[in-house]
């Protein structure tokens, strides 16, 4: 949210994270940009007006910037988008910047009711994701799929914030639509094998793999209208 925000001068550090492509679409800018690790000595060391906190953040880190008197600004992750817009506008008014934020998700949301779904039946889909998770109904992924046009498998499963499917149990569910996150990875994981499973590809031979990239929908932001278009642009 603060690089969408505020322009690099107004940043005096982020989360090493950020520089992540995998994880962040903000990496090329994170990486001419001084980063830290959650610790309280490296974000003293920059001397910042205000600190943004994740409510995962660093809980030692936070109370001790506030014992030292360095406001932190804790934000809940957005399990949808009607969340993130919440997060942003909080957000923009503690740095003075609300017309910003208002262009930012009036654009988002003329971009989504350009890709509205059309009406019929909504292909079953199911996000599966390395070591067998699977994102459940109260997360970003669904609302992100579910805007897409999809009906999200997670809720037939009975997942609330997620949880862990057997393969048995994905294949015996039939998902017309098969969605997986994509990264950047230098080298291949036994955490990622399971998503080219023999018994998975089979299953899924009549259906649609949709491939999205992981850094458009991890966290909320303006972009993830573009984790929808693709998702959109790939229904049955």
């Amino acid at each position: 949210m603060l690089f969408e925000l505020v322009d690099d001068a107004r940043i005096a550090s982020v989360t090493t994270l950020s520089r992540d492509p995998g994880l962040s679409p903000f990496h090329r800018r994170a990486a001419g940009l001084p980063v830290n690790h959650g610790a309280a000595e490296e974000l003293l060391a920059v001397a910042p007006d205000l600190v943004l906190s994740g409510s995962g953040g660093t809980r030692l880190a936070e109370r001790l910037l506030g014992a030292l008197g360095v406001p932190v600004l804790s934000f809940d992750h957005a399990d949808s988008l009607e969340a993130y817009a919440a997060n942003l506008r909080r957000l923009a008014a503690a740095l003075g910047v609300t017309p910003r934020a208002e262009r930012l998700l009036a654009a988002l949301a003329a971009k989504l009711a350009r890709l509205a779904p059309p009406p019929g039946p909504a292909p079953r889909a199911v996000v599966y994701q390395p070591n067998g998770y699977v994102p459940g109904a109260q997360t970003l992924m669904h609302d992100l799929v579910s805007r897409a046009g999809y009906a999200d498998l997670a809720t037939e499963l009975g997942l609330g914030f997620g949880g862990f499917v057997a393969l048995e149990s994905l294949v015996a569910a039939h998902p017309e639509v098969l969605i997986v996150s994509v990264r950047d990875t230098r080298a291949p994981s036994l955490a990622e094998q399971l998503l080219d499973h023999p018994a998975l590809r089979a299953s899924t031979a009549a259906a649609r793999r949709v491939e999205v990239a992981e850094n458009l929908w991890t966290c909320a932001g303006a972009f993830s209208a573009d984790a929808v278009a693709t998702l959109e642009q790939a229904r049955p």
